[in-house]
């Protein structure tokens, strides 16, 4: 009996030790991100980081967002998504922490400094389309036009010939003159308010464009004038097939076709601005024909005139020194 007793107890301890040792393991959650550093240019732009989540079916939590880190979604099964946003300023970092239970992995998302001056890929196969024209007191030159009619529109000349002009300081100061006394119950201008062009239509069925195009086989063109309902009138600037581009300074250079009567060199600045917009400025265009004629060979090229508040057949020509403020369009070929 007592051999009997000492079997069945053996037994119900081997058949305990047996359930004990089938009983499932109790496993941790495991988080393995694929990615340690994901990098972004200032532009931005969309990103993606891919996990393995082992053992758990919790819903990723991602911790320490930036405010400059946008969009993030979970809902796609081993991967999160996101969207860079543009960097106006110095280079930055921050170190993601994605979190699933107890499990938790990191990476890092890098995104590099503001470049003021833009790649030679940035350039291609976009349009700058102007919003606004820049002028300078002292350094943009006003050249004077005189209106015949249907005649014409002809530069106004000094006896030896030459072109008569006035820096944008001293043309501000007449209009803003003329326009006080003509309008003396309105709030009072000053040489500041006309030192720039809005382009914004103030009439949708007439207005001033300029723009500048860069295709993918690097033709640049740039054409200004006014647009029209049922058609307008746009002159080109200047256009070449190919240019040679300084990522260091922004400068383009190119020997500008024109309208194929002749060629000159031309120098184009171009660089980006913190609102996502685009700056270019003609700083080389020697116009041999106009310099000859009136004086104004470098970078009279703008068809761009503005009427005088007081003398009705006066118009003012812009030129040298203009900063053209441009919005950036994809080009559609």
């Amino acid at each position: 009996m007592r051999t009997n007793s000492f079997v069945k107890l053996l037994i119900c301890s081997l058949l305990s030790v047996a359930l004990f040792s089938c009983k499932p393991e109790n496993k941790s959650a495991k988080l393995m991100i694929d990615q340690t550093e994901i990098n972004f240019s200032e532009d931005g732009g969309f990103g993606r980081v891919t996990y393995t989540l082992l053992n758990s079916e919790e819903e990723i939590e991602v911790i320490n967002l930036p405010q400059w880190i946008e969009n993030v979604t979970t809902a796609i099964k081993g991967e999160v998504s996101f969207v860079v946003a543009f960097n106006p300023g110095a280079e930055r970092s921050v170190e993601l922490s994605l979190k699933a239970g107890e499990s938790e992995g990191t990476v890092t998302i890098k995104q590099d400094a503001f470049r003021p001056y833009p790649t030679r890929d940035f350039l291609l196969y976009k349009k700058f389309v102007a919003t606004y024209a820049e002028f300078f007191p002292d350094e943009t030159i006003m050249a004077r036009f005189i209106d015949h009619g249907k005649e014409g529109q002809y530069y106004d000349t000094d006896n030896s010939g030459k072109c008569i002009t006035m820096t944008a300081r001293e043309w501000g100061e007449q209009q803003a003159g003329y326009y006080n006394e003509l309008y003396p119950d309105q709030e009072p201008v000053s040489m500041e308010d006309f030192m720039g062009f809005d382009y914004t239509p103030t009439n949708p069925s007439r207005y001033y464009l300029t723009y500048m195009t860069i295709n993918g086989n690097g033709r640049v063109e740039a054409w200004s004038g006014v647009e029209a309902t049922g058609g307008g009138v746009l002159v080109m600037q200047f256009c070449a097939d190919s240019f040679d581009y300084d990522e260091n300074t922004g400068i383009m250079t190119f020997e500008s076709l024109h309208n194929s009567l002749y060629t000159c060199e031309c120098k184009v600045q171009l660089e980006r601005q913190t609102n996502g917009q685009i700056t270019y400025e003609v700083i080389q265009f020697k116009n041999g024909e106009y310099e000859a004629s009136i004086g104004l060979g470098d970078m009279f090229i703008y068809n761009l005139q503005f009427a005088c508040w007081k003398e009705e057949d006066v118009k003012w020509q812009p030129c040298k020194k203009i900063v053209f403020h441009c919005d950036i369009e994809d080009l559609v070929e």
